[in-house]
């Protein structure tokens, strides 16, 4: 009875472990996802971020160019 007792606590603590681990590789998972996320949207941001200094550096050059006009 005792042996059959703690077959039955055993075979419930594997499970309970086996649900801890399903638990634990979803987590991973969605860690992983949330995380790849993050890094294409900091790809995106560099990207954006290049663009608009290139902008701006188009700008200044555009005014100086209009200020020198101004002056003539």
């Amino acid at each position: 009875d005792e042996v059959r007792s703690l077959a039955q606590r055993t075979q419930k603590s594997t499970e309970e472990i086996e649900a801890l681990i399903a638990r634990l590789q979803s987590g991973t998972q969605q860690a992983a996802t949330v995380m790849d996320s993050s890094r294409e949207l900091s790809t995106s941001s560099v990207e954006l971020t290049r663009r608009a200094g290139g902008s701006l550096e188009n700008i200044t050059k555009t005014v100086s160019a209009i200020q020198a006009m101004n002056q003539q």
